[in-house]
């Protein structure tokens, strides 16, 4: 399932009700899997060679397993977004920045898609079964 913009605003603001915070979410999620529910990506460079990334907010196996094996329905965008949030929380009592648990974020490339989520986010919607 593919989610809009307005869709994963919606996921998002069940977690992050802060809108300063939620927009850089539903950027990130828009970045690593343009809303794809299914979206699995494989590194082919670097130390990550090999590890697979899963579902809207990319959770990695290589980082994340343990979240992942925990939530193994990580198609379902509740589930991923559970996944993402214990990821950012993580970050967060670790003293770092939360966001930094994405690349998409400590590269810069989710900032093309912050416009995108300040008009998702001022018409949010559910997304079918969520």
């Amino acid at each position: 399932m593919k989610l809009s913009p307005n869709e994963l605003a919606w996921l998002t603001l069940k977690k992050w009700p802060d809108k300063t915070k939620a927009r850089v979410m539903v950027a990130i999620a828009i970045a690593e899997s343009a809303g794809d529910t299914n979206a699995m990506h494989r590194s082919t460079t670097g130390t990550n060679v090999g590890n697979w990334d899963h579902g809207l907010w990319q959770g990695s196996n290589k980082y994340n397993g343990a979240k992942l094996q925990k939530h193994p329905n990580w198609r379902d965008p509740l589930e991923a977004l559970e996944i993402a949030w214990e990821i950012y929380n993580e970050f967060l009592k670790a003293g770092k920045d939360p966001y930094s648990a994405w690349h998409v974020y400590t590269s810069g490339s989710h900032t093309q898609y912050l416009p995108d989520a300040d008009i998702a986010l001022e018409h949010p919607f559910p997304p079918p079964q969520a």
